[in-house]
């Protein structure tokens, strides 16, 4: 691995794991970045109690290892509910312009949000869905949830045999991760770019734009980047020389 280039942390949506983006880290690897996308706690947890802040404090214990301790620069992939937990995870101590300010090598240089959820500061994912999960997200007794029709929403622009093997990997999520109110805003922070999907039917396009429009001149530098696909909810899958492309243009 070339040590000049960012570590590079995958941050995966609700139902997904570490499988389903293997296709994009092993192009990262190819590239020469260090890739890392680990399983993050509220991934098929039993019971399904595991909040935001559970995946957040997981996601700090990482940024503490690789930013502090190895001081090593990093990007964050944010897909779907990934947004969510960067958002909450990356504190301003992670930052590389407050690690420079002190003198300090290493830090957290941009976000990338991957089609991914960009809230407000109290917000959760839920708010821009009308404040609770859609009729196509239904709740089990326990409290866990899963998505109607995923083959159709998650991988519409996948042949159907490849929907068919991601979707039998997808996992039930905790509602209550969902519901989780924002406590910090890495945006602020942190330089960030959104990945519009165009053929999205998870997360339509227009509450893409939505999202990243209410940020404005609350994000690092006063604007979001903003690049844009045809893919739908899944360019990791559909189009991961894409994504690998944009990553490119980053640093």
């Amino acid at each position: 691995m070339s040590p000049s280039k960012p570590t590079i942390i995958v941050l995966h949506g609700s139902w997904h794991s570490p499988p389903h983006y293997e296709r994009l880290t092993s192009l990262l690897t190819e590239a020469q970045y260090p890739p890392i996308c680990p399983t993050q706690p509220t991934f098929d947890a039993k019971p399904p109690t595991k909040t935001l802040y559970d995946d957040a404090d997981f996601v700090r214990s990482m940024l503490t290892e690789l930013v502090e301790q190895e001081q090593k620069e990093v990007i964050l992939v944010l897909h779907s509910y990934g947004g969510v937990l960067g958002t909450q995870a990356v504190t301003e101590d992670f930052s590389r312009s407050a690690r420079e300010k002190k003198g300090l090598k290493g830090g957290v240089i941009h976000l990338l949000f991957m089609t991914g959820f960009v809230l407000h500061n109290g917000e959760c994912l839920a708010s821009p869905l009308g404040g609770s999960l859609p009729p196509f997200i239904p709740v089990e007794e326990d409290g866990s949830c899963n998505m109607l029709e995923p083959a159709r929403r998650l991988y519409n622009d996948l042949p159907t045999a490849e929907q068919e093997h991601w979707v039998s990997l997808l996992r039930p999520h905790p509602e209550i991760a969902s519901l989780t109110p924002l406590t910090n805003v890495g945006y602020k922070y942190v330089p960030s770019t959104y990945l519009f999907c165009e053929n999205d039917q998870a997360l339509p396009l227009e509450v893409q734009k939505s999202m990243v429009a209410s940020v404005e001149g609350e994000v690092f530098g006063g604007k979001m980047g903003e690049v844009s696909c045809g893919a739908g909810h899944s360019p990791f899958l559909s189009m991961p020389e894409k994504v690998v492309e944009v990553i490119d243009g980053l640093w």
